[in-house]
């Protein structure tokens, strides 16, 4: 299953990562990406996640692209243990200049309590 971190970049920082087996440093770069919605009764909807990628595959793109809109593609894999979600390195990260997902322009009628009487 594939599924997508869609929102504003906010931040781009380069890490290292020792490898406990091989006492390798590898680079990643660490991406804050923060999803902004609307619910149906105008109340805003934040979801902030920080994604780890590859540092020579995204740093460049990622960098450039602070303050505007990012989709990232993540695979899942289910195993006994439960679902792990990793970056899909076969799929390009998507940047947006303008939210894709644009929720304020989405007017639905407000839900109500209300029960209607026979």
């Amino acid at each position: 299953m594939l599924l997508q971190n869609i929102g504003k970049l906010l931040g781009v920082r380069p890490i290292e990562r020792k490898d406990k087996k091989t006492g390798k440093i590898d680079m990643m770069v660490e991406s804050t990406v923060q999803f902004e919605a609307i619910d149906e009764k105008g109340y805003p909807r934040f979801s902030t996640e920080n994604i780890t990628l590859d540092y020579e595959d995204y740093y460049d793109i990622l960098k450039d692209g602070v303050g505007k809109y990012v989709c990232i593609t993540y695979i899942t894999i289910t195993t006994a243990n439960g679902a792990m979600f990793f970056p899909d390195n076969d799929m390009p990260v998507l940047v947006f200049d303008k939210n894709p997902l644009d929720y304020s322009k989405f007017i639905r009628p407000l839900k109500t309590d209300e029960v209607k009487k026979a």
